[in-house]
């Protein structure tokens, strides 16, 4: 997944990007890592992003050690959050950054074969700089608003609409550049469809991919598999319509 990933994804249209589980107080790197071997083994994923929610490098570090080979022996991607020392030291593939100021930065200590995504929010503009910067790729969202998810997901209602500002970046995107995109946020096997249809290269995947059908957290082995084998069949019909 880099700059000339663009164009193996705009023959597929699309892949997805797993983002993994945040830490928790009973937080399990061996168990974390299998379940991610399972997902992985159940569909075609272009990259795994590192996500723990802690700057804490000792943390990460070991994380990092635990999941990355899963990744690695099936040719898949392995980035991290933001942490570019950890990324550098541990010989990970890239890094996701929160702004397009540490480019590079990044660039510098990583080097040029990295792959360095810039998240944009909803900013045209900061997509532009971040491109301008060296970015890899850059990332819009939240596709779909957390809080409103939440509550139409606990009354039982449908899909969601994917939030029309991220729809009109991702288009706007796909006309005027090569460099790809990926769509961040609330995306799940139900609601990823206008998503790919607008041009988004990569469908950033996260509690859609680690929680039980019910909403449970941290699925166990056989959910998570499940879960992404939903997710693949969902991204292999919007495919058919791109």
């Amino acid at each position: 997944m880099d700059s000339a990933s663009n164009d193996a994804s705009s023959e597929q249209h699309c892949r997805l990007y797993l983002i993994t589980r945040p830490v928790v107080p009973d937080f399990q790197f061996a168990g974390t890592a299998e379940a991610l071997a399972a997902a992985l083994d159940a569909g075609d994923v272009a990259c795994v992003r590192l996500a723990l929610g802690t700057h804490d490098e000792d943390i990460v570090t070991r994380a990092a050690k635990a999941l990355m080979p899963e990744c690695h022996s099936r040719g898949v991607a392995f980035i991290l959050s933001n942490s570019v020392s950890v990324a550098c030291a541990i010989g990970a593939d890239g890094v996701h950054l929160s702004d397009s100021v540490g480019v590079g930065p990044a660039r510098h200590t990583l080097g040029a074969d990295a792959i360095i995504g810039v998240c944009c929010g909803f900013s045209r503009h900061a997509a532009l700089v971040a491109a301008e910067a060296g970015a890899d790729y850059v990332a819009f969202g939240p596709a779909f608003p957390a809080n409103r998810g939440t509550e139409e997901r606990a009354h039982g209602k449908g899909s969601l609409a994917a939030s029309p500002d991220v729809l009109k970046a991702i288009a706007w995107w796909h006309e005027i550049t090569v460099v790809p995109c990926v769509a961040f946020s609330g995306i799940r096997a139900d609601n990823l469809e206008a998503l790919a249809t607008a041009g988004a290269d990569f469908l950033a995947v996260g509690s859609a991919l680690w929680a039980e059908a019910d909403g449970v957290p941290y699925a166990e082995v056989s959910a998570v598999a499940r879960n992404m084998s939903g997710l693949n069949a969902a991204v292999a019909r919007a495919r058919m319509n791109c």
